[in-house]
């Protein structure tokens, strides 16, 4: 993932959780987000400003 910000995303396709592991070391993990969400986002020109308009707020989030 090509990000500023963002070192990577892992999806459980079994879950629906996708965890966020940011280049500062903090991990966030979304649960119940769609496979379908997860594939636009991985396409995203901007991962992290996907991530601002379509999963933050709208996928409840763990930080770990």
């Amino acid at each position: 993932m090509d990000s500023s910000w963002i070192q990577s995303v892992d999806y459980d396709l079994l879950d629906a959780n996708a965890t966020m592991n940011l280049k500062d070391g903090s991990v966030y993990e979304y649960a119940n987000v769609p496979s379908s969400t997860m594939i636009e986002w991985e396409d995203a020109d901007s991962p992290g400003g996907f991530h601002n308009s379509h999963i933050r707020g709208n996928f409840d989030a763990v930080k770990r």
